[in-house]
């Protein structure tokens, strides 16, 4: 079976419970989601300009910078992906601008174990 991994990268927090609760309405079989921290281009080259590469995991760690959420989802077809992303981006009011959060969808192979 072949079909989707829809990624959505949440940067405000306070949309993650409404859009959790849209993406299950759906119907998909799941969702996982991971807490994670990121690093900027710009906060990265800085970083390393004026300290080193400990430095820029340093900041990783100690970082005043929010957390982000990632859910991930494993769809079947292309329409439930573009379901996903109206709901996302309905619940984010947009994802076109710097910061809001983004979301992409890449084809999987060998789908096994995706239940109803």
């Amino acid at each position: 079976m072949e079909g989707y991994l829809f990624v959505a990268i949440v940067r405000n927090l306070s949309h993650l419970e409404e859009m959790l609760a849209s993406v299950m309405e759906t119907g998909v079989s799941g969702v996982t989601i991971f807490n994670t921290r990121g690093i900027s281009k710009a906060t990265f080259h800085r970083t390393v300009s004026e300290f080193s590469i400990a430095g820029v995991m340093s900041s990783l760690f100690t970082s005043e910078k929010p957390e982000t959420s990632v859910l991930m989802v494993l769809v079947e077809s292309r329409d439930m992906v573009d379901e996903l992303s109206r709901r996302v981006e309905s619940i984010a009011n947009g994802m076109d601008k710097p910061g809001s959060g983004i979301h992409f969808a890449v084809p999987v192979t060998h789908l096994r174990g995706l239940q109803e």
